[in-house]
């Protein structure tokens, strides 16, 4: 078996308008072509061995009575009653997908012109991944075909890393669950982290909680720590003293200077714009552990809590600054069972 065209579907296309994001694959079955499932001693046991789970229904509310009933999920019973080896392809690459994280259910098959050819199209949520999946999917059918062994793990780990490096933040996917949920189609812009949400001119871009109606005056005034300080202290809002300190020499001036943090009360320090910058603020806090609760999208929730110390003077003390997590996500490991439908 081989692939002889592979192409990607970003929006609706000929082949669905309800599911925009799909794998092409015109796959040459080769030796296999005109075989079914049940012709092929052994195959259903050694795809059930594999993928035990393979015969599972779609989750609640993702598909409907007569969807499930159109297409049903692939099983044992199936397999032996006999399945085109295309659309055994297609539910492996599903699988694939739904194994590495990432919730996909829709696909199907269809005869080329060409004999011995068939249209596999399936739905993705990575494009990378879905790309690969179709490949490894074709290459694990034709070695249960041929009673080869087939090693399953270094491809799960391949997608998973995938989904891993291409897989939004959690900022932007809640917005893209929202959008969703509401059934406007979005996209990953390629080569870029910009969301397309929708198409035409009805179509809005975000990066990340940046969109289009962002104004890039107020994003230039909240990138630099100093002047929303003043802004806010201007207009009557609490904000903690603070200064800016371009050198060690000038730290310890900091401290010493009357209002602003000494020696045994709690700082903070932090670049004054963005993520990184030179210079650096160092602002008074409250002594004592510091707690920051946080509730992430599916019910997840985080709380860290920690002892803030000063940093390092010269060679007088260690910087100290430990942070005990006592429940706490990555960006993207709680996405895991809970991404945002295609």
């Amino acid at each position: 078996m081989k692939i002889i065209d592979l192409r990607t579907m970003r929006g609706p296309s000929y082949w669905s308008v309800k599911h925009t994001k799909l794998i092409v694959a015109k796959v040459d079955l080769e030796e296999f072509a005109g075989k079914w499932s049940n012709t092929v001693p052994g195959l259903g046991g050694r795809l059930m061995k594999l993928f035990p789970n393979i015969g599972q229904p779609q989750p609640n509310g993702m598909s409907g009575g007569k969807q499930l009933a159109k297409r049903p999920p692939l099983d044992l019973d199936q397999l032996n009653d006999g399945e085109p080896l295309g659309h055994v392809i297609y539910h492996i690459a599903l699988e694939l997908q739904r194994l590495a994280g990432m919730p996909v259910y829709w696909g199907k098959s269809y005869p080329a012109r060409e004999e011995g050819v068939e249209y596999v199209v399936f739905a993705y949520q990575e494009e990378r991944a879905g790309r690969r999946a179709i490949e490894a999917a074709v290459e694990i059918v034709e070695a249960a075909c041929k009673k080869e062994k087939v090693e399953l793990k270094p491809i799960i780990d391949e997608l998973h890393e995938i989904r891993e490096e291409e897989f939004i933040g959690p900022s932007t996917y809640s917005i893209v669950a929202e959008a969703a949920s509401r059934n406007i189609p979005y996209i990953a812009l390629k080569n870029s982290n910009i969301i397309q949400l929708g198409y035409g001119v009805n179509q809005k871009r975000i990066w990340a909680t940046t969109t289009s109606y962002t104004s890039h005056a107020g994003v230039e005034v909240a990138g630099n720590k100093n002047r929303t300080k003043d802004m806010l202290k201007d207009a009557g809002v609490l904000v903690p003293r603070g200064t800016t300190v371009y050198s060690e020499d000038g730290l310890r001036d900091a401290i010493d200077e009357p209002g602003l943090p000494h020696r045994d009360q709690a700082a903070r320090r932090q670049p004054r714009q963005g993520r990184h910058h030179p210079h650096h603020e160092l602002e008074r806090r409250r002594g004592g552990p510091e707690s920051r609760p946080g509730v992430l999208p599916g019910g997840y929730c985080r709380a860290i809590h920690r002892r803030v110390r000063l940093p390092a003077l010269g060679g007088e003390r260690q910087a100290r600054g430990r942070g005990q997590a006592h429940a706490r996500c990555r960006n993207r490991r709680w996405h895991q069972h809970h991404s945002a439908p295609d």
